[in-house]
């Protein structure tokens, strides 16, 4: 019996998911082949994407990808791809992925197309991040109907559709990843030595404790949140240092808030940093890893190396890879906007990982949930799943889903289905 065909179609390829790609387009052993369908040209000029060129994207990926031509309307708020429509009247396909994003006006048509001609259509999307009203609902619900089955990236979309009235049979959690393979070759090769070291390097004295963030300085990463915490913090006798990679519009105000509070020798502000070798060390060398704002996958970057994260508990301003995280095991949440709050949880955690042991148990913890869950072998195993019409897989990270209310106020649940 021959593989199903999947054709995955995408209006570019980010460079995270490079990796993933990869995985799902060179491995010609499985019950699915699937071929890549992507432009090279982005609507985000900040954001990179992947190339069709062997010399800087994997050759094996860039021989299963056609590029297609993307045609942006009305200032790149809509989105027509001629050629996915002539694909979803393909015979060479049996099943098409589609970007699960209402505003690509070819998708609707080759969702319909796709289920006329026999095929299995699925949408790959982050779903619902929160409950939408009515009107909107509408829109969205109607878009997704028109898919056999949903590839979503946490069990939160998946609560949300289900009381939506969507079945829950055709909703499979696939979640995020980064490069895995690279960070868990990187992760093995890390010990006291390189952490001893780095922390010498970032100034960090026996006594001091390191508070580590990755990512842009702007408003909605709430850094001066982080500044101001941590100031209260040493205010209240802990020795603290703060290192924040990346760069921003917030740069310069942040450095003049930490001046401000008396902490710019405990802040240390390193610019940008695209060497995932370096990276690892930074965040592996720290005790906690903070960001006040919404967190995505830096929170999984973080967990990949044992270090674990505080961020906000407003999970209608969060995004899913927060379901990684498990408050009092691998993490804790503040309440949003509350510097205090922040300021007390970091003091709280400080104090626990004052014993190696208590690190080595909550680093455990954190690779655990990524080299379960959000990698690319188990997102292959789920996508698969759903390209065959199989049931979804049920078991969930146990982390940070929502209240039992739905009120957007995180509580630590294991939801199970």
């Amino acid at each position: 019996m021959r593989p199903l065909r999947a054709a995955i179609v995408y209006h570019y390829i980010a460079h995270y998911r490079e990796p993933i790609f990869r995985l799902l387009c060179t491995d010609r052993e499985g019950p699915v082949v699937y071929r890549a369908f992507a432009s090279v040209e982005s609507d985000d000029p900040s954001l990179k994407v992947l190339e069709h060129d062997p010399t800087k994207t994997a050759p094996e990926l860039v021989a299963h990808w056609t590029t297609v031509r993307n045609h942006w309307i009305l200032g790149r708020r809509l989105l027509w791809q001629p050629a996915i429509v002539r694909l979803a009247l393909s015979r060479s396909v049996d099943c098409l992925i589609l970007l699960g994003n209402a505003k690509f006006l070819s998708t609707w048509l080759a969702a319909v197309l796709g289920r006329l001609t026999g095929k299995r259509v699925l949408m790959w999307t982050q779903g619902y991040l929160r409950r939408e009203p009515p009107l909107k609902n509408f829109t969205r619900l109607a878009f997704y109907r028109l898919a056999d089955g949903m590839l979503l990236y946490g069990n939160r979309a998946r609560t949300i559709l289900r009381e939506l009235g969507y079945p829950a049979e055709a909703l499979y959690v696939v979640y995020n990843s980064l490069d895995y393979e690279r960070q868990l070759e990187l992760r093995h090769g890390l010990d006291e030595a390189t952490r001893d070291r780095m922390r010498g390097e970032l100034g960090v004295a026996e006594d001091e404790r390191l508070i580590v963030s990755v990512g842009r300085l702007n408003r909605p990463k709430r850094y001066a949140e982080l500044v101001t915490a941590v100031s209260l913090a040493c205010s209240q006798g802990d020795r603290l240092r703060l290192v924040l990679v990346g760069d921003g519009p917030e740069r310069a105000e942040l450095e003049a808030l930490a001046a401000r509070l008396g902490i710019a020798e405990r802040t240390r502000f390193l610019g940008p940093c695209y060497d995932e070798k370096r990276l690892a060390e930074i965040i592996f060398a720290a005790d906690l890893f903070v960001v006040p704002g919404d967190i995505g996958l830096s929170l999984i970057h973080a967990f990949m190396y044992g270090v674990p994260v505080i961020t906000h508990s407003n999970l209608d301003r969060q995004n899913p890879e927060l379901e990684a995280l498990q408050p009092g095991r691998n993490g804790d949440l503040f309440r949003e906007r509350n510097v205090e709050d922040l300021a007390r949880v970091i003091r709280r955690w400080i104090e626990r990982l004052r014993l190696p042991a208590a690190r080595e148990e909550v680093a455990a913890a954190c690779h655990a949930v990524v080299d379960r869950f959000f990698q690319p072998v188990y997102q292959r195993e789920v996508i698969d799943r759903a390209v065959q019409g199989l049931p979804p897989l049920t078991e969930t990270p146990g982390g940070v889903i929502e209240s039992p209310a739905g009120s957007g106020s995180a509580l630590p649940i294991d939801v199970r289905v």
